[in-house]
């Protein structure tokens, strides 16, 4: 008997399974290693994983940051990569959050979608394969006779000769012109074993979507730091405060939906309360900015409702408005209405992928996230995890219950939404949320600018809806 461990949606559990394993005229059918067929670790842990969600077929495809974050527990991330003329300082970001992940040890993928014409994973002319996951290994600067150029060393799991074939591939000339002690540094060698170089402009124009998985809080790279690579020191006061919620969206009672759209906005409201208190001092001096990072995380494994459908999830932060009787909510667990509120950000959009996640930037002061579903009425279990980077002490997390009847218009119209039935719902802060929250771009959790989601959301799309970083 064999036992592995895998964390379910909070939890750690432990899975037994036998040896024995699916094979077909002596060899396994699914996870293999080709160079040693003999070695049993990954089809063992293959099984046990397919035990986790249900058989094989069902482990099947998938995105690759939900296995991982299975595996270890920790902080899932996705980044669209827009290439339609993405500005520079888009790509620089980008670049920066890459060497960052990588430097900590975090696991890097990235995948291109099917298109209509290739609805499954295809072969593109490229050596590319669309509906596929490539691992990222590596990324460094090669000096060349015409400048700096940055490499990206990704890993095509299949470990065979199906790989990138242009510039800086495998079978690239430009290999012929870089010194061998620099081939060296970079270990280049022509196996045609599904590992490669590419610039990091042709990453950027071919690949759509970069998967993060930090291991820890700690290697998302939230404090401070000037380097991508350097690491707070041991003197560091501050500690990541992990706060972890069950939570239900129940039918007519916690389902109340997004607002948004053709669904009733007073029915947001019944939406569950979530409040964090953050103090912020060291040595009485009261400090400016602290991250707090939120991930919601949808217990369904299948994501889907009644006729297939699938679930679209996301979240909204907003702060307290100074002079609120915080005492009286926090004492009755009662929720707060938009009239003591001031719109924060949101989770970048509804999803229909399992799990979606964001940082900020926050000043001192009390804070409700309201975890919700696109869709009125849609149910569920989630889970909310909520980091904050703070000393020891200096954090209160609740969830608020009671809801309030007869509500005024004051206190259900959220009026950082300007809804265009004929686009999208943008939002507006005010002065005050201006002052204290902001999007942190210092890390992993990068985005310059918020958005609302496209209220005109194509349930049917498979990608799902993704957060752009603009």
């Amino acid at each position: 008997m064999f036992h592995f461990r895998f964390w379910l949606f909070g939890e750690w559990n432990d899975v037994v399974i036998d040896d024995r394993l699916p094979c077909y005229k002596g060899n396994f059918v699914f996870c293999r290693n080709n160079k040693d067929p003999n070695e049993l670790w990954a089809p063992l842990l293959e099984k046990a994983y397919a035990k986790v969600c249900g058989s094989y077929q069902l482990m099947a495809g998938g995105r690759m940051a939900d296995g991982l974050v299975d595996f270890t527990g920790g902080i899932d991330e996705s980044i669209m990569l827009d290439q339609q003329s993405p500005p520079p300082e888009l790509k620089e970001e980008i670049k920066r959050l890459l060497s960052q992940a990588l430097a900590r040890k975090s696991m890097v993928g990235c995948n291109i979608f099917p298109t209509e014409k290739e609805p499954n994973a295809g072969l593109l002319h490229n050596g590319l394969v669309s509906g596929h996951a490539f691992s990222i290994t590596q990324k460094k600067d090669l000096n060349t006779q015409n400048g700096v150029v940055t490499l990206i060393r990704c890993l095509n799991p299949w470990n065979d000769s199906i790989e990138w074939n242009g510039d800086w591939g495998d079978n690239s000339q430009l290999w012929d012109g870089v010194a061998e002690e620099e081939k060296r540094k970079f270990k280049f060698q022509r196996l045609h074993d599904g590992e490669f170089w590419m610039s990091y402009d042709d990453f950027f124009t071919n690949f759509h979507e970069l998967q993060i998985c930090h291991r820890t809080p700690e290697s998302v790279g939230l404090f401070e730091t000037a380097s991508p690579t350097s690491l707070p020191s041991p003197e560091n006061e501050l500690t990541w405060h992990e706060e972890m919620f069950h939570g239900k969206w129940k039918e007519g009672e916690s389902a109340g939906g997004s607002g948004l759209e053709r669904q009733p906005p007073e029915k947001y409201w019944t939406n569950p309360q979530y409040l964090i208190k953050l103090e912020f001092t060291d040595g009485g001096i009261k400090e400016k900015w602290r991250t707090m990072i939120i991930a919601l995380m949808f217990k369904r494994r299948q994501l889907k409702l009644n006729d297939g459908q699938p679930v679209l999830i996301g979240f909204d932060v907003y702060r307290v408005k100074n002079g609120a009787n915080l005492r009286k909510h926090i004492e009755g667990s009662q929720k707060y209405y938009m009239v003591h509120l001031d719109y924060v950000g949101d989770s970048g959009g509804h999803t229909v992928h399992r799990s979606v996640s964001k940082r900020f930037k926050v000043r001192p002061g009390t804070y409700i996230i309201i975890p919700n579903t696109f869709v009125c009425d849609d149910v569920g279990e989630y889970l909310l995890r909520i980091f904050t980077e703070t000393v020891e002490g200096q954090t209160l997390a609740i969830e608020l219950t009671n809801n309030k009847e007869n509500l005024t218009e004051l206190e259900t119209k959220r009026p950082h939404l300007e809804v265009d039935s004929k686009s999208t719902s943008t939002p507006k802060s005010s002065n005050e949320e201006t002052n204290n929250v902001t999007e942190d771009v210092g890390g992993a959790f990068s985005g310059p600018n918020s958005r609302k989601p496209n209220t005109n959301i194509d349930t049917n799309n498979k990608k799902g809806h993704y957060r752009t970083i603009q």
